[in-house]
C-alpha cells in the first residue's frame, strides 16, 4: 500500500486479489490520504464495497505484494528490525518476478542456493514464508511453497558461567555490559538494543510486545548483579550526554 501526490492532491494505491486499486483520496493532506487509504483496504477485504471495474492491468510483481505486507505490519503496529530485514531478503531473491509467474521451481531453487550457502532451515523458512504471507495478504493464489525441517535448530555450544567471565573480560568496555545483560537475562542481541531508558519503570526492565521476537511483552527485575550494571550505565548516560539506549554508548 502505499499513497503519493500527483497534481497538488494525494492518490493511494494498494494490491487486492491480484488486482492493483488506485484512486484519488482526494485531499491535499497525506495524513488523511493515508487514513482513507486504509479504510478503503479494510472495506475491499471485509466485502463493504465491491472491486472496481476490471481495465488494463499491468503485472504485478512480488515485490508490489511484499510493499502491501509491509503496510499490513505498519498498520498492525507489528514491525520488526528481524521483519524489515526478513522482507529486504524476500524482495532481493522475488522482488522482480511477476506474482502470477513465480513458480515452486522458483522456490526451490531459492532453496537449493541457500543450502549451498550453508543457510540455516530456519533462515530460509523466514523469507519462503514471508512471501506466502504477501500472497495471502494480498488475497493472490501463490505457488506450493514448501517448509523445510527446523528439527535441529536448537541451540549448541553453551558457556559455562566461567567461561563466560573470562570472554566478557576481553571485550571492549563498552560492550561489556551489553554481553552481561544478554548472559543475565537470555534475551536477544535485537531485543537488549532496543531498551530505552524510558523502558525502566519502578525498579523493572520492561521490553515491548513490538521489540519481542515471540510479539509477547517480558519484563525483568533489576536486581542482583543488574544493579551494578545498571549503575554504570547511568554514570555512562551523566557522563557522555543524553544516551537513548540503555546498553549502548552510542
Amino acid at each position: 500500500m502505499s499513497v503519493y501526490k500527483r497534481g497538488g492532491r494525494y492518490w493511494y494505491s494498494f494490491i487486492f486479489d491480484g488486482r492493483r486499486i488506485q484512486a484519488s483520496a482526494k485531499t491535499k493532506n497525506a495524513k488523511v490520504a493515508g487514513d482513507i487509504e486504509r479504510a478503503a483496504w479494510n472495506n475491499v477485504a471485509r466485502g463493504a464495497v465491491g472491486l472496481p471495474p476490471e481495465g488494463p492491468q499491468k503485472n504485478v510483481t512480488v515485490g508490489e505484494l511484499l510493499d502491501s505486507l509491509k503496510a499490513t505490519y505498519g498498520n498492525e503496529n507489528t514491525m520488526s528490525q528481524q521483519k524489515r530485514s526478513v522482507l529486504k531478503l524476500a524482495r532481493r531473491a522475488f522482488g522482480s518476478k511477476v506474482a502470477s509467474q513465480l513458480t515452486s521451481k522458483d522456490i526451490d531453487d531459492y532453496i537449493s542456493s541457500k543450502r549451498k550457502e550453508r543457510k540455516k532451515n530456519a533462515t530460509i523458512n523466514r523469507v519462503t514464508e514471508t512471501v506466502r504471507r504477501a500472497y495471502r495478504v494480498a488475497k493472490v493464489t501463490a505457488p506450493e511453497i514448501r517448509h523445510l525441517s527446523e528439527k535441529d535448530n536448537a541451540r549448541k555450544g553453551f558457556f559455562s558461567d566461567d567461561e563466560f567471565r573470562r570472554v566478557c573480560s576481553a571485550l571492549p568496555e563498552d560492550v561489556r555490559d551489553f554481553a552481561l545483560f544478554g548472559y543475565l537475562t537470555g534475551w536477544r542481541k535485537n531485543e537488549i538494543a532496543s531498551l530505552t531508558w524510558s523502558d525502566i519503570e519502578e525498579g523493572v526492565i520492561r521490553l515491548r510486545a513490538e521489540n519481542a521476537k515471540n510479539r509477547e511483552a517480558r519484563s525483568v527485575v533489576i536486581a542482583g548483579e543488574l544493579v551494578g550494571l545498571m549503575d554504570r550505565r547511568k554514570q555512562a548516560r551523566l557522563a557522555g550526554g543524553v544516551l537513548t539506549n540503555l546498553l549502548m554508548s552510542a
